[in-house]
Parts: structure tokens; C-alpha cells; sequence
């Protein structure tokens, strides 16, 4: 799994460096679940982590799984590896990922769901029969976990070539690699609880992880954030079967192992020692990696007695190692119980952790009231302090606003719901909707904060430029709060579940708030007589935005349509223009004329300078003349105008790409079949997402397969595919449509070879 140093380096005497095997990968590359990752020598230079740079290495889980060799070639043959078009059961080898002592990775593809799969591979030996038997172990510990933060198994089984489990090929990177430049402390602790949770899911049922490090954490590039590795994990005696099965049986809740195990520097004394282990040997070890990802540097004890045994490890690591980072003391106090030598001074499990320090991470920073024996002055100073904001910070994180739309108990809300459906793609679709939620939350928060003190800290920007930079930031805040609601209150509806990555993905842009020209040249706020009304309505808004993700057409154009007229009576465009779209998209869900609603839109939008409106109401025009009407050339008139509204909104892939499939749909009902092929490579070049692209690379193979060049369609609906299911997960209901298409496309193709898939 991610850098596993057994697998990347030769056993080392004490001491002595390890020896690196691979080299880093570059930024952004593809990450196998398993794949070897060669450490930074710079990073660990700058980063001290221990005295023996070896204690970063895994131990194997047994004394001597070579049979003497002290080296094992695993997974290759001694030519160096498996060659490319070599099949792994349905699998075809792409490439090598990397290999080392206890296996090797491959990037294979697997031309039956046409995709991009990770292979680690054990090579079929009387010398590596043990190894086999730990990879078939990992393998079914992980096919145990559903959890949005732990790395599926697609598939695991045996082959002429050895042993294999194929899983996801996260592109990104690792824990380990995303540490290395300095993070702040609120980003650090984000990953490092998505992580958490996963590994708490596998304490749940009944596994211990026994190797958790950043190195065996991947970070996907949409930032979810995965627990990977469980090649050397335990199962503790309250569940039915054991990974290790010679070893004496313990009590409930713990792991007797019958070899020592794990990553020394992260290892917990007890695990180091052979003892009895339970759940708080990974707590040890995580919260060891959240210390190194807060301070930059692991917890470094004094020698055991150095202090006369007088000081726990916390008070220890207040005294002698400054955070530097930011990171508050309240974080460092709980982290470093986690690590205290002693299992029952830690935590009382990892839930009870996370649960504490979510609870921290939102509690609103007040200063406490006077206590009793105060005097007078005393009290009047704590008063004072509370209503300046303590720490005369004019520009506090709004954790209690953003706490309203996206919390720990409104995800843990969406999570339930989901999970409760069955349905085989609610987990690939909390593995996506979930960190994606996170990080935008975040990344509200932090705009947020930097509104308010470019006003009023930095004095860059005028009072009425905050004004509408937080104006905009509500209407952000009211997005992510509609879904999160609609989420949550799924109450088993696949729809919901269905159209969930398509929802986040549409998400409106955080970066438009700071974008202070177009702020500058739109409408004015609404007046303060107004502002009751308009804020009523906004709310109203919300609820019926909520409907939109839930999918109830007729619902939300009952609710809309009497907003319209409200909003036309407040005289304010912006809000005019956000119910008529709304009321133009339930028309054309709902299979009525949208058209009236269009046309008022546009012009509403542009009375209010919103282009990006503009835009949106355009391409929705063009679209409901020539596919709903069937007028083409009312639609062809008006798309320069649709185009020359894009540019003024400063072309956002997000529009250019709807608006480039919008005019590409329209040129083939004329029968226009270049120019629709050519506008359709446009939307493909220009979608932002894979699920945009997924979308856009369906359209194009279409249109391919209808005017042209065909031989070109099959290859664009396989990249489609791959694009889909990198959006949607390999079970989600559209992806069918996708097979549908490509199968056809394959049937129908002209004699010759077959495209690759």
C-alpha cells in the first residue's frame, strides 16, 4: 500500500539508513493503492523523525517471510516485471508502479467497465506463500469496509502470475507528500479527520490497522481522502475469524498477534513490545502523523526516567516542543493524549477523539465570563473583552453561520441517509459528495475571512465592496446549505442519492465573491426599507432550491412561481433574476414552455449586470427554441448573442462548455454535422469536471458515430466511461447509458481492429 517501506527498501541493521527503491512521483500523478512511495531526503532532513532513519520503515509481519533471503521478489518476474499487455485474470498490465519487498504495483486496465484500476500482485513461490496469504487477508479486510475514507477492493483472486487485489488508482498523491510544504492547521486537521474517520469505520468492525502513517494515506485529487494498507492488520476477538490465525486468543475488543508488526517511529509501546493490542494502538499511531502534520516535526521524548517519571507525555510536549504552526493549544493537548505510552491514558477509542475535537473545532471562541471572587474591575474588563471579540480579532472565522448550512452533525445527517438507501453506489457517492462538501465549506469560510479583513483589517476595500462580496458569499452559503438539507433528508430516495455528485458539482463558483470588478458593476444591494422582504424571500428561495436537487418538478413550480411575482414587486433585479431561473428550469423539468421565463430572464440578468445570468439564460434559450420548439433558426439567430454574453461573463469553463454542447445539439438538428462535431470538441476541451467531461465525451461520440469521422467514436465514449465512473464510481446507474453506447458503437463499427479500451 502507499509507501510501505517494506516494499520500497531492504531491511536495514539499526541504525543504518534505509535504502530507497523508487523514486518520487511527480505531482498530481496517479497513486496506487499499494503502490511503494520513496521518501523525501530533504523533507526528513528539514523534518527530523527520528534518530534512525530505519524507524520510518514497516516491519514485516513475520521474523523471516523470505525463508532467509532477507529479500523477497514479489509480484515480477527477474527480468523486471510484468510486461505491459500481460492479463491478471480480465485485468491487462499497463505499467509498473513500483515493487519492492513484499510485492508490486501496476496500473492495469480493466476493458470490461473501461477503466484504470491499481494490481498489486504477489508472484505464486514456496518462499512468498506466506505473502500470499497476507495479501488475500488485506484483501478481505478491506472488502469488509464501506467507508468513504477507507480504499475499496474491486476484486481479488488467483492467477498463473500469483496472488492479486485490484482497487481504485487514486490520482493525487499521499498524506505524506501533501505534508511537505507547511499547511494550516485547520486544512491539516480536515484530512486528518476524513482519515480518522475511516479508521474508526475499521475499528467498528472489529479491525486494527496496526500500520497507519501518512505514507498509507492517499489524497485523491478532488481531495477525499483515504485510508489504504491494511496488509498487516489485526482482528480483534470480538469478531469471528482472526488474521493471524496461530495466535493465542485474548479478550474482547484486543489483538494478540503472534509477530511484531508496523512502522516504528508511529508504533505504540505496546504494539513495539508483542503485547496484547486494542483500537488505541492506531490512535498512537495517527495521532504521532496528526503532531509530525501540525508542528512538522514527530513527538521527540526525553530518554524513559529522563524525568523521574514525574511528567506525562502531554505536559512533557507543552514544555518542550513550540507548535510554530498555529495549531491551538487545546488541539495539541488532545493529540498529544493520544500518544501518551500508557493505552489507558489516551482517548477511549478514536470516536471519542473525533468527537471531542469536532466538537473544539466549532465551538464559537468566546471569552468566558468572570468566575466567583472576581472583583468588579475584573468583570468589567471580561465584558468588555466579549464584546470586542476577544483578542480584538475584528474578523473572526464564522463557525457558528457556516455551522447553520455544513456541520459535523448535518454530515453525519447526509452519511446516515445515504448508507440507509442500500443502494450499491451510496458509498461512491459519500466518498465524492462528502469531502467535496468539506472543502467547499472551507473554502467559504476562508473567503469569508478574507472579505472582512480586506475591509476592515487591510483597509483595501470600501464598506459598500464588503457588502457585496458578503452578499455573494450568502448566496453561496444558502447553495451549500439547500443541498446538505436535500442530502440529508434523503430518507431513501436513489434520486437523491443519483443526482448527488451532479449537485455538488454544480455548485456555484466561491471564487466570483472576490472578483471585485464584477461585484462593482452589478446592482446595487437592496435598499435598507426592503431588506426585511428581501431576505424573507431569499429564505424562500433556499427551500425551493432545495427541490431542485430533490428532483420534484411540479413541486417547485408551485413553489416558484408565486416568489416570481414577489420578487418582480421588490423591484430588485438580482433577486428577480435568481427566481426567474429557477422557475425556467422547473418549467423545462416539469415539460412546460420555459420560454416566457427565459426571455424575461435575460433581460432581468442584465438589468442586474449579472453576465454569468445572462449566459445561463441564453444557452437555456437556444436550447428550449431548437430542441423543444423545433424554431432552428430563431435559435441559430441568437446564438452570437449567447457567445458574445460569454465573453463579457469572462468565458467560465463551467458555462463555456454548457453553452458549446447547447449550440452543438442545435447545429446537428439542422443537420450541420461539422459544425456540431466541432462545437461538441469545443464543450469536451473546455469541461471543467469529469463529470463535465463524461457528459461532453458522450455528446461527441454521438455526434461521431452520426456525421463523422466514426472510426474516432468508440475511443471518445471509452474516455467518456472512464470519466464517468472517475465522477460517479463504478456503480452509479448512469454509467449504463455510457456501456449502452459504447456497445452499440462497437456493433456497428466497420470491420478492422477494435479501438483500444
Amino acid at each position: 500500500m502507499p509507501g510501505n517501506d517494506d516494499e520500497t527498501r531492504t531491511r536495514a541493521p539499526t541504525g543504518a539508513p534505509a535504502l530507497d527503491a523508487t523514486t518520487p512521483a511527480p505531482p498530481g500523478a496517479p497513486v496506487a493503492p499499494g503502490a511503494p512511495v520513496a521518501s523525501d531526503p530533504g523533507r526528513d532532513a528539514t523534518v527530523p523523525a527520528s534518530s534512525d532513519p530505519g524507524r520510518d520503515a514497516t516491519l514485516p509481519a513475520s521474523s523471516d517471510p523470505s525463508g532467509g533471503s532477507g529479500r523477497l521478489i514479489l509480484g515480477h518476474e527477474a527480468d523486471g516485471g510484468l510486461p505491459p499487455g500481460t492479463r491478471i485474470g480480465r485485468y491487462v498490465i499497463e505499467a509498473e508502479l513500483g515493487t519492492g519487498g513484499m510485492g508490486a504495483v501496476y496500473r492495469a486496465r480493466d476493458p470490461e467497465l473501461a477503466r484504470d484500476v491499481a494490481i498489486k500482485v504477489v508472484r505464486p513461490s514456496a518462499a512468498s506463500r506466506r505473502a500470499q496469504e497476507r495479501l488475500l487477508e488485506e484483501a478481505r479486510a478491506m472488502a469488509r469496509l464501506r467507508h468513504p475514507s477507507v480504499v475499496p477492493v474491486f476484486d481479488v483472486g488467483t492467477t498463473a502470475h500469483g496472488v492479486f487485489i485490484a482497487m481504485p488508482l487514486v490520482r493525487g498523491g499521499t498524506l505524506h507528500d501533501w505534508m511537505r510544504e507547511p499547511r494550516p492547521w485547520r486544512e491539516v486537521l480536515a484530512r486528518f479527520l476524513a482519515a480518522g474517520r475511516g479508521l474508526a469505520a475499521a475499528h467498528a468492525a472489529g479491525l486494527i490497522h496496526r500500520d497507519f502513517k501518512p505514507r498509507n494515506v492517499l489524497v485523491g485529487e478532488r481531495g477525499e481522502v483515504l485510508v489504504a494498507d491494511f496488509g498487516i492488520a489485526a482482528r480483534t476477538d470480538d469478531t469471528p475469524g482472526s488474521l493471524d490465525p496461530g495466535a493465542p486468543r485474548s479478550t474482547p475488543g484486543t489483538a494478540q498477534v503472534s509477530s511484531i508488526a508496523g512502522t516504528p517511529a508511529y508504533m505504540a509501546p505496546e504494539q513495539a513490545a508483542g503485547d496484547v493490542i486494542d483500537a488505541r494502538a492506531d490512535q498512537y499511531s495517527f495521532c504521532v502523523s496528526l503532531w509530525e502534520a501540525l508542528c512538522g516535526i514527530r513527538p521527540s521524548l526525553p530518554e524513559d526516567g529522563a524525568d523521574g517519571g514525574l511528567l506525562s507525555t502531554r505536559r512533557r510536549h507543552r514544555r518542550l516542543i513550540a507548535p510554530g504552526r498555529g495549531a491551538p493549544a487545546w488541539l495539541l493537548a488532545a493529540v498529544a493524549r493520544g500518544f501518551e505510552p500508557a493505552p489507558d491514558d489516551r482517548w477511549p477509542s478514536m470516536a471519542a477523539f473525533l468527537a471531542h475535537v469536532e466538537r473544539r473545532r466549532r465551538r464559537p471562541q468566546l471569552i468566558a465570563a468572570a468566575t466567583a471572587g472576581v472583583g468588579v474591575l475584573g468583570v468589567v474588563l471580561a465584558a468588555t473583552l466579549v464584546v470586542r471579540g476577544g483578542d480584538d480579532d475584528p474578523c473572526p472565522a464564522p463557525r457558528a453561520r457556516l455551522a447553520a448550512a455544513w456541520s459535523p452533525a448535518v454530515r453525519a445527517r447526509v452519511e446516515r441517509a445515504f448508507t440507509a438507501t442500500g443502494l450499491p453506489f451510496a458509498a461512491d457517492a459519500l466518498a465524492r459528495v462528502l469531502p467535496a462538501l468539506d472543502a467547499y465549506a472551507d473554502g467559504w469560510g476562508q473567503g469569508h475571512v478574507a472579505a472582512c479583513r480586506a475591509a476592515r483589517v487591510e483597509r483595501t476595500q470600501s464598506p459598500a465592496l464588503l457588502e457585496r462580496r458578503m452578499a455573494c458569499l450568502d448566496r453561496r452559503l444558502a447553495a451549500l446549505r439547500a443541498r446538505a438539507q436535500a442530502f440529508a433528508d434523503a430518507d431513501g430516495d436513489p434520486a437523491v442519492v443519483a443526482a448527488a455528485v451532479a449537485a455538488v458539482d454544480e455548485l456555484p463558483s466561491l471564487a466570483a465573491c472576490a472578483d471585485t470588478e464584477a461585484l462593482l458593476t452589478s446592482t446595487a444591494t437592496v435598499p435598507a426599507a426592503a431588506r426585511a422582504e428581501a431576505d424573507e424571500l431569499e429564505r424562500a428561495l433556499d427551500d425551493a432550491a432545495a427541490l431542485e436537487v430533490r428532483g420534484e418538478p411540479t413541486a417547485r413550480v408551485a413553489a416558484v412561481t408565486p416568489l416570481v411575482g414577489r420578487a418582480r414587486a421588490l423591484a430588485h433585479p438580482p433577486l428577480a433574476a435568481r427566481a426567474l431561473l429557477l422557475l425556467a428550469r422547473a418549467h423545462r423539468a416539469a415539460g412546460l414552455d420555459a420560454e416566457p421565463a427565459l426571455r424575461e430572464l435575460v433581460q432581468v440578468a442584465a438589468e442586474a449586470r449579472d453576465d454569468a445570468t445572462v449566459v445561463e439564460g441564453w444557452l437555456l434559450l437556444v436550447d428550449e427554441l431548437a430542441t423543444r420548439h423545433a424554431r432552428l433558426n430563431e435559435a441559430r439567430a441568437l446564438e452570437p448573442v449567447a457567445e458574445a454574453a460569454l465573453v463579457r461573463a469572462g468565458s467560465p469553463p463551467a458555462l463555456a462548455w454548457r453553452l458549446a454542447a447547447v449550440l452543438a445539439a442545435r447545429a446537428h438538428a439542422s443537420g450541420d454535422g461539422n459544425r456540431a462535431v466541432d462545437r461538441a470538441r469545443a464543450a469536451l476541451a473546455a469541461a471543467p469536471t469529469p463529470l463535465a467531461r463524461a457528459r461532453a465525451g458522450r455528446d461527441l461520440a454521438r455526434l461521431l458515430a452520426a456525421h463523422g469521422p466514426t472510426a474516432e467514436a468508440a475511443p471518445v465514449a471509452v474516455a467518456a466511461l472512464a470519466d464517468a465512473e472517475q465522477a460517479l464510481g463504478p456503480h452509479h446507474p448512469d454509467l449504463a447509458a455510457h456501456r449502452a453506447q459504447l456497445d452499440e458503437l462497437r456493433a456497428t463499427a466497420a470491420p478492422g481492429p477494435e479501438p483500444a479500451p
